[in-house]
């Protein structure tokens, strides 16, 4: 059985920068649940989306 390298290892392009920037959606709508902090700690290094946070007007 091959090893699978994790969720963003398996995901398209695509699909990275639609979960990066749907948790960072999700994170600044509701800071009080860490779930979404917690997918972009452990995939995407705890870096926010900049392209939500500039439509949402927070700074970058």
């Amino acid at each position: 059985m091959a090893k699978r390298l994790g969720l963003c290892a398996d995901l398209p392009a695509m699909g990275k920068v639609k979960l990066q920037s749907c948790m960072t959606l999700f994170a600044e709508a509701a800071p009080e649940e860490e779930v979404f902090q917690k997918v972009l700690d452990k995939y995407f290094k705890g870096e926010k989306d900049r392209h939500t946070l500039q439509i949402l007007g927070r700074p970058v």
